[in-house]
This record gives structure tokens, C-alpha cells and sequence, in this order.
């Protein structure tokens, strides 16, 4: 677990100051001191660590957003780019105990409009820095509030009327089991040859016949054993 300290000036220069290993993680010691045990797990949910329980309140709302913004987008998202804003709205409404998010943002908050005025800052953007800046100026998020301890409360969102529905997910394909597949010819003639009586698994002898033909070749080969031990005294 790092935790960066990085100090960002007027001129929306950053530098860090150091990176901490395990800083808060301290478990029951000198708790009275640093009780933040619930924010510690705060951070672990919001970065996807249970899942994002909450995503089934608005998921549906969310895709059919997120594909009317890429139909509009002069530069087009791709799949992967699409799939990064749902990560980061499931980050939004999955923040708790004061956390926020604080790259990317809109240009409202001081710090990105100073990045965003910095040359050199600009020429660092990535392609999906730039969807990201795109996705919040078009202003939407799922229907939630903040609780007494700022921790984000989801309230169910349903699609918009005013857009096509979201596409159905398509269904991972089935895959037939190994014992159904066909074998090619060719390959039937490179296989290695059962020993006698035995049949190979998943074919035409069934589980009971197979054990009995394994106890009688067990049974022989003691019998065998049983023989040459007689024979060596």
C-alpha cells in the first residue's frame, strides 16, 4: 500500500515529496491516535476490491449513457476507452469516508484548470486523458448524495427514455465438452494405444465397467507377483 505525498504549486507544477509504505496500515497500534481503520477499507472498495456492489442500481443508465457519448464524440472511444469511464464512475459512487477523486476533473477545480493552461502539462495528456476531460464535461452521473461521513449513497437510476436502450450483453459461448468433440482422423492414428481391456475416458465403456476391468488387472498382477515370489525362495 504507497501512499505519495506530492505537492502541487500555484503554477500547477507537481513535485513529490516522498512515498510512504504501509503509512496509515498499523492495524490495532496506536489506534487512539490514527483511528482509520474504516478508511483504509474505504480505499479498498473504491478501487474495486468487493466488486462494486453498487453498480446494479445504475449500470443499465450508465452504458446507454456512455454509448450516446461515444456516437457524439468527434474523436471516437474506443471499447477499451468506454470501459475506463465505467471504471471510474464505479470509483465515483463507491467512495466513501471523505475520499474523492482528484485526477481527472473538470476544469473547475483549480488544479486541472493550471494543468490544463501548462504546455508542458498539455503535451502529457494521453488520448484517454482527453476522453476522460470530454466524459465529465458532459455533466452526468448516476443519482446519489453524500452521508454525514462523505461517503457516497447510490439511489436506483433507471436508462433515459430520451436515448436508445443499452445493448444487450452478449453471452459467453458454451463450449462443448472435450469428451463430445470430434477427434480428426489423423489424430487417432498418432494416439497411444489403451492397454487391453481398458477403455479411454468418456468412451464406450461406462465407469462401473471400468473398474472392474482396473480391479482385475490389479488382482492379476498380484497374482503374478504373488507367483514369481513363490518361484525366487
Amino acid at each position: 500500500f504507497l501512499s505519495p505525498d506530492i505537492l502541487i504549486d500555484q503554477h500547477g507544477q507537481a513535485t513529490m515529496v516522498e512515498v510512504n509504505v504501509n503509512g496509515y496500515m498499523i492495524g490495532n497500534l496506536h489506534k487512539s491516535f490514527f483511528p482509520l481503520h474504516e478508511e483504509q477499507r474505504a480505499v479498498f472498495r473504491l478501487m474495486g476490491g468487493n466488486g462494486f456492489p453498487k453498480q446494479h442500481k445504475y449500470a443499465a443508465a450508465l452504458e446507454q449513457q456512455t454509448a450516446a457519448f461515444c456516437k457524439r464524440r468527434k474523436a471516437k472511444c474506443t471499447p477499451a476507452a468506454e470501459r475506463e469511464i465505467w471504471e471510474m464512475v464505479h470509483e465515483d459512487m463507491h467512495c466513501a469516508m471523505a475520499w474523492y477523486r482528484i485526477f481527472p476533473t473538470g476544469e473547475d477545480r483549480p488544479h486541472t484548470a493550471r494543468l490544463k493552461g501548462s504546455p508542458s502539462y498539455q503535451r502529457s495528456f494521453t488520448f484517454l486523458d482527453g476522453v476522460m476531460f470530454d466524459w465529465l464535461q458532459h455533466g452526468w452521473a448516476p443519482l446519489h448524495q453524500l452521508d454525514q461521513n462523505r461517503s457516497v449513497v447510490v439511489a436506483q437510476t433507471p436508462p433515459s427514455a430520451d436515448l436508445p436502450p443499452p445493448k444487450a450483453r452478449a453471452k459467453p459461448r458454451q463450449q462443448k465438452p472435450a469428451s463430445a468433440a470430434k477427434i480428426p482422423e489423423a489424430h487417432l492414428n498418432t494416439m497411444h494405444r489403451m492397454p487391453a481391456g481398458l477403455a479411454p475416458a468418456g468412451g464406450d465403456a461406462s465407469a462401473d465397467d471400468e473398474l472392474a476391468v482396473l480391479r482385475a488387472r490389479i488382482a492379476e498382477l498380484e497374482r503374478k507377483g504373488q507367483a514369481e515370489a513363490g518361484r525366487g525362495r
